[in-house]
């Protein structure tokens, strides 16, 4: 890692504002600047959008970071079949996180002459699905509204173009797309259910509902409810898009491309109070809606009828209750374990930063095991005790073992 490449914690203020928004490892050197667009689009209830630029002293490397591409597919009626995104573009159904990828690269760059070089899919970690499926299940503030199933997929697409002046660049777009689908189910109306209650009139009452979709009695409601709608919500959590010379790829791919994504880009309590106060908002005003959707008229003015709808709407406030409450001690629990996360991600660059400093470059072998050189070759190879170094591929012979480098 060459000088100008060491990392260090850099904190990003709003343009305008001057408030002190994002947190992130940069190298030493780089400037960087940051927009936030809080208009809220309609249906996609995200409160603002976050662009973060870098860029290297010379102007000829960038790193830029994007937050909260949102997007929703209907799989229920073909009037629905497509989403579009903030910048107009449509995207069918639920888009492959490859095909999505190759959109944004062409749209972020603009360049015609685009050279494909490789996609990578990067391993899923079972802990973050977890955390994203309770996340999602916390933050539904729909009781009408169940989920089916979750999608967390990180994926790199890589590719190259020549300048205007004919220089050659690379360009690296990192990005995690999840998602989740969702089952929306509504009362059916109440003279269809009056019908199905009537043991006289059942048939008929079911012939009146053979109309709705997935047609059931709820005991949790006491009610007949119906399938309304089905569609994935899906968004991209975070999406990093880095430009390079050709020529320093290799160098800097490894020492600030994969450190950045490695370590993410964090938010400060400045900005996570923003967006909690901006997504508290919009939360009420869709409780409201929904509320105001299901507010149903008493079946009947008898009193045995109004008594019933009362003591229905106290046991619907007491599961609600109790389950504002479990979201509490669950977000506790997932505080500290990103609190544990960051912990270890600062024991990394602290070891990135000794190795560096005492010119020291870790290697793993065939069997797990590390081993510490006091070399910043690339290659590294191992007989017994005895240890050779390069900056390019050895043949010693079939009784040496290479050693890969460590990736941090």
């Amino acid at each position: 890692m060459s000088e100008n490449n060491q990392l260090q914690e850099v904190t990003v203020k709003e343009e305008g504002s001057g408030t002190p928004f994002i947190t992130m490892y940069l190298p030493k050197g780089w400037a960087a600047s940051l927009s936030v667009d809080r208009k809220v689009y309609h249906g996609l209830n995200e409160p603002m959008d976050i662009f973060l630029r870098c860029g290297s002293p010379d102007n000829q490397s960038t790193i830029c970071y994007h937050s909260n591409y949102h997007f929703r597919d209907s799989h229920m009626y073909p009037t629905k079949d497509y989403s579009t995104t903030p910048d107009g573009s449509l995207f069918y159904k639920f888009t492959p996180i490859k095909a999505f990828l190759e959109h944004e690269i062409t749209w972020l760059i603009g360049k015609t002459n685009l050279r494909y070089v490789c996609y990578q899919d990067w391993p899923v970690d079972d802990a973050w699905l977890k955390e994203y499926q309770k996340w999602i299940t916390e933050n539904n503030p729909d009781p009408y509204t169940t989920v089916a199933d979750f999608y967390y997929k990180p994926g790199t697409i890589e590719y190259s173009f020549q300048s205007e002046n004919n220089n050659t660049y690379r360009c690296v777009l990192y990005a995690i797309v999840e998602g989740a689908d969702y089952v929306v189910w509504r009362f059916l109306p109440f003279e269809i259910q009056r019908m199905l209650n009537d043991p006289l009139s059942n048939d008929l009452g079911r012939m009146a509902s053979s109309s709705y979709l997935n047609v059931r009695y709820d005991p949790h409601c006491n009610s007949w409810i119906y399938t309304a709608d089905s569609y994935r919500d899906w968004y991209v959590s975070q999406m990093i898009l880095m430009v390079m010379p050709e020529e320093e790829y290799e160098d800097q791919y490894n020492n600030i491309y994969l450190p950045v994504v490695s370590y993410g880009v964090h938010y400060t309590p400045e900005l996570q109070k923003e967006m909690d106060s901006l997504q508290a908002s919009i939360n009420k005003e869709k409780k409201d809606a929904l509320d105001a959707a299901f507010s149903q008229p008493s079946p009947s003015s008898t009193t045995s009828s109004s008594s019933a709808e009362a003591e229905r709407r106290r046991q619907r406030d007491r599961e609600a209750q109790e389950k504002l409450r479990k979201t509490r001690e669950e977000t506790a629990a997932i505080q500290n374990a990103m609190y544990e996360n960051r912990q270890r991600s600062e024991a990394k660059i602290r070891e990135m930063r000794n190795d560096t400093m005492m010119g020291y470059t870790r290697y793993n072998d065939r069997y797990g095991s590390e081993h510490v050189i006091h070399s910043t070759d690339k290659y590294a190879y191992r007989k017994g005790d005895t240890y050779v170094t390069s900056n390019r591929p050895l043949d010693h012979g079939y009784d040496w073992d290479e050693l890969e480098k460590k990736k941090y």
